[in-house]
């Protein structure tokens, strides 16, 4: 964090592998089964097997803006981020 007469900056991140697509969303992508022969998973009561499927995609989940809008306004700051 750096703070100025003007103005406060800092920067929130997290290094978690699956953070930035959960924070950004992701888009439809194939999901192949890598150590074993199949993917297992249950889908309408039935349990499913198949080599790969068709993920949909997921929207995003903005939490680290959130966090950080929060985290700002709890100390009297105006909050603009930035990207």
């Amino acid at each position: 964090m750096r703070v100025n007469a003007a103005r406060c900056t800092g920067e929130v991140s997290n290094d978690a592998q699956y953070a930035e697509a959960v924070h950004d969303g992701t888009s439809a992508h194939l999901i192949t089964a890598r150590k074993k022969k199949a993917l297992k998973f249950t889908a309408g009561g039935q349990v499913v097997f198949a080599r790969s499927v068709w993920h949909p995609g997921t929207r995003p989940r903005r939490w680290l803006m959130t966090a950080g809008g929060e985290v700002a306004a709890s100390g009297g700051y105006r909050w603009s981020p930035e990207r």
